[in-house]
């Protein structure tokens, strides 16, 4: 349920990703022959890495909080707890076994974890080639 409700909103940015790329570039490529095939993997996709990038890191950061959809279609964690969900198990701990003091440190935990994926995130896209355009 929830990756169909993130559908729109990825959608969104790859079309203005893709309608950022300027014709002249693929048509450069088409007039030295490229394919589609190539056109994909040479030209559109190396131009949608900030794009591509930022739907990665907002969507990592939105998976760790999902907790509206789950407690709402299976409150308590489902069966057995398999719906069991980290932003859930803060919930639970501060206001329902009222330990508060451990949802907050397991909320920072989460928020270093996501910190460190962000920023591996950013190495691993930096590293990537990008092809700076003078308009």
């Amino acid at each position: 349920m929830t990756a169909w409700t993130q559908v729109g909103y990825v959608a969104l940015f790859f079309l203005a990703g893709l309608r950022a790329i300027p014709d002249t570039i693929v048509e450069a490529a088409r007039l030295d022959g490229a394919s589609a095939w190539q056109l994909l993997w040479r030209i559109r996709l190396p131009l949608l890495r900030p794009t591509l990038f930022f739907v990665l890191v907002t969507g990592v950061i939105s998976s760790f909080q999902v907790f509206d959809s789950v407690y709402a279609l299976t409150p308590n964690g489902g069966p057995q707890g398999v719906t069991d969900v980290v932003a859930g198990r803060i919930y639970y701990e501060a206001f329902e076994n009222r330990a508060v003091g451990q949802a907050a440190v397991m909320a920072m935990v989460l928020f270093v974890i996501l910190v460190v994926v962000t920023v591996a995130q950013q190495r691993w896209f930096s590293r990537r080639t990008t092809y700076e355009l003078d308009t």
